[in-house]
């Protein structure tokens, strides 16, 4: 893929592509990438485990699919992708890599209400509003916005201008805030 920079540099500014249209899959694979690149592989994963290629494919996508960044082309997360088709095992790759201090201080410090983020996922009430997107204050951060930011969160769709419905990418975000920042909000709290 190639990536204009364009004028931004020019002029020393940085431009937040996040969420701008040719932008929007380049930190992650599409399907057809998954399905084109990796085709033999997922064939051999499929025999290992005894399932029809399309079975695999569709937990593939529950376990490591969902992430959006303003296309609606929902993007596969390359380390879980690379690390299934190294080991040709499911794991929870990326979060075995390691969850950022700074998010587990944050919540811990904040006695961030993780139970009413879930739940309100779970309703489809999880809207936050674009302006949140681009006005990052430390001391008054979303916690929304923190766990979009770092991942455990994306966004469904855009509801209506301005506002966004958040979801959990996959069935892996989803374990790490049911398992990890759920108990570690309510030792807190």
């Amino acid at each position: 893929r190639k990536i204009h920079l364009g004028k931004c540099l020019e002029e020393n500014n940085l431009d937040d592509i996040s969420y701008k249209g040719n932008y929007c899959d380049i930190i992650g694979d599409t399907q057809k990438e998954l399905e084109d690149n990796f085709s033999e592989e997922l064939k051999s994963i499929a025999s290992k485990f005894d399932m029809k290629c399309n079975e695999l494919i569709a937990k593939v996508k529950h376990e490591y699919n969902g992430y959006n960044f303003g296309d609606n082309n929902l993007l596969y997360n390359p380390w879980d992708i690379n690390n299934l088709i190294n080991k040709k095992e499911f794991g929870h790759y990326w979060a075995s890599t390691g969850i950022p201090s700074a998010i587990s201080d944050y919540v811990a410090e904040n006695a961030i209400d993780i139970q009413r983020i879930i739940d309100k996922e779970k309703n489809g009430k999880l809207i936050i509003k674009e302006m949140d997107l681009k006005v990052h204050n430390l001391k008054n951060l979303k916690s929304e916005i923190l766990f979009l930011n770092a991942g455990y969160l994306t966004i469904k769709e855009k509801i209506q201008e301005e506002l966004y419905k958040l979801k959990f990418p996959n069935n892996e975000t989803e374990q790490v805030m049911m398992n990890y920042f759920l108990d570690l909000s309510m030792q807190n709290n």
